[in-house]
């Protein structure tokens, strides 16, 4: 409020009583997915630290296939310019689950690293940063030949368990013993220590950033493995989306990602199939697949017995293409609630590639047939548009008080032998 000053009548001064708003909070969130199970969540923000204007958060999550926690803080006024730094620390473990997991493998991963964002106008806005990360690869039972391969040939070793076979004509059957067993591995480890730069550009001009109605969005991101790491590898990923009010509360919506890496380790590889992918097929299982070490080792040892491999493991690839449409329909019904709830239909395409075929010389025995390990990569899993995948649907998200809860029936449009296909799909924790 104005006060006069004395003997001043042209000056007063301004009193303002100012209340900081709160500066902390939490949040707990329990989710669900049918590729990762129940995953409970938790999380402690400071926007304000010790009145020093710096963010500092914490992030907890748990769920059937994988933990996660990261401490990070960030500067957002670094400079005068608007430039933002951060740092940050991070442990990542991910675990095998019969129920959910479609590799056989673990990654034990740990890091930190410092980053830099800087926004070019309202909409847009660059960002770089320095990670290092140290992780540890551990195989579990009916991993494929193509993890094994990389791992032995970068620096990885074969583990405790052995196990053994025995030919027809060295068992004795008076005895039950076998006169001369044939040995193997079929479990593996490899540690990778990785000095990464992060780039990134994104563009946002969406009107609210759930259920927008108009305005696209453009994400870039690339990691590099710099000279001097265990792996040294590119990985670049480009996102996109864009909203089209057509009138009477219905919008179109066409979104899509593209993404390719040289000479990228397997825990880097992309993968396609279910939520934020292409629906009516089981998450994460289109693409490339290799057959079981043990089977394989079997087959060597007797190629007369069972040629059939019941141990196809996904592995993913190195290069990545979806895309799709959905249109939002408005809901016939009046209430707050309905802007809450986004029913669509949908179409939409993805798949995953390996356009380098860096597997080792040899055969592979594949549905009884032995074949060239390149010549099965290049054959089935090279770049070919032919091989995408399609389907189309329908669905609807709810914001509830535990999250977004999404629900789709896709109908895929042409799956193929092999394929993992499912129509129902159903998550708590993600929007569409």
């Amino acid at each position: 409020k104005p006060v006069r000053i004395p003997n001043v009548p042209d000056q007063i001064d301004l009193n303002v009583n100012v209340e900081e708003q709160h500066s902390g909070t939490s949040t707990l969130a329990v989710g669900f997915s049918q590729s990762g199970g129940v995953t409970f969540q938790a999380g402690l923000s400071q926007t304000n630290f010790l009145g020093t204007g710096n963010a500092v958060s914490i992030d907890l999550s748990r769920s059937q296939t994988q933990d996660y926690y990261n401490l990070s803080v960030t500067d957002p006024y670094f400079t005068i310019d608007g430039v933002r730094r951060g740092y940050n620390m991070y442990y990542r473990k991910t675990k095998l689950d019969d129920n959910y997991n479609v590799n056989n493998y673990v990654t034990d991963s740990f890091g930190g690293g410092i980053n830099f964002g800087y926004p070019i106008d309202e909409n847009q806005s660059i960002s770089a940063g320095l990670n290092i990360d140290q992780t540890e690869v551990t195989t579990g039972a009916g991993v494929s030949t193509y993890v094994r391969d990389y791992l032995l040939a970068n620096g990885g070793k074969e583990t405790g368990r052995q196990d053994s076979f025995c030919k027809p004509e060295f068992w004795n059957a008076a005895t039950r013993e076998c006169s001369n067993p044939s040995k193997f591995f079929d479990e593996f480890k490899g540690e990778f220590l990785t000095y990464n730069l992060n780039l990134g550009w994104s563009y946002n001009t969406l009107n609210r950033p759930i259920f927008p109605t108009n305005g696209m969005s453009h994400r870039v991101n690339a990691e590099i493995a710099l000279p001097g790491s265990d792996v040294e590898f590119q990985k670049v990923t480009y996102d996109a989306q864009a909203y089209f009010p057509l009138g009477h509360d219905f919008v179109l919506r066409g979104y899509g990602k593209l993404g390719f890496g040289n000479d990228l380790p397997f825990y880097k590889n992309f993968y396609a199939g279910g939520y934020g992918s292409v629906r009516g097929y089981d998450n994460s299982t289109l693409g490339p697949k290799y057959p079981g070490v043990e089977f394989q080792e079997r087959m060597n040892i007797d190629p007369l017995r069972n040629k059939q491999d019941p141990s196809f493991e996904e592995v993913g690839g190195n290069g990545l293409v979806q895309f799709g449409t959905e249109l939002a329909l408005p809901v016939p019904f009046k209430g707050d609630w309905t802007r809450q709830v986004r029913p669509v239909i949908f179409a939409e395409g993805a798949q995953v590639f390996d356009t380098q075929c860096d597997v080792p010389n040899g055969n592979l025995t594949i549905n009884g047939v032995d074949i060239d390990a390149k010549k099965y990569c290049k054959d089935n899993y090279g770049f070919d548009f032919g091989e995408m995948r399609y389907s189309v649907g329908v669905g609807f998200t709810w914001i509830t008080m535990i999250g977004p809860l999404s629900l789709s029936y896709a109908y895929p449009l042409n799956d193929k032998q092999g394929d993992d296909t499912k129509n129902i799909q159903f998550e708590i924790g993600r929007t569409f």
